[in-house]
């Protein structure tokens, strides 16, 4: 009825594991604090949750050995609440512009 039921002769592929997935098992620091790759998605989530249409521009990017800086920033409207170590910022419904400078260091010895 329907659709035809899993396993009449026909494989399922898994879908490829994201790139990156290794590097993100072990906590990173984010402004002094060990934040997870589960740590990570909620504050990615909760941004487009405060965001409407959030997207963002790169402005500068440096390298150096074992070092990515990137100078961007985030453009979107404030629809909904956003949480900040400081308090809940109530949803303004302004369009904002904010600049972010992520520092990375860059490892190849991953640990275990």
């Amino acid at each position: 009825m329907g659709g035809r039921p899993v396993g009449m002769g026909e494989r399922r592929r898994r879908p490829p594991r994201p790139r990156g997935r290794r590097l993100a098992r072990h906590p990173v620091d984010v402004n002094g604090g060990a934040f997870t790759a589960a740590d990570l998605l909620q504050r990615a989530q909760d941004l487009h949750r405060a965001y409407s249409g959030l997207r963002h521009e790169i402005l500068d990017v440096v390298t150096a050995p074992g070092r990515l800086v990137v100078a961007f920033q985030m453009l979107g409207t404030h629809i909904g609440p956003l949480a900040t170590p400081l308090g809940t910022v109530p949803p303004t419904g302004a369009d904002v512009a904010i600049r972010t400078i992520d520092a990375l260091a860059l490892r190849t010895d991953t640990p275990g």
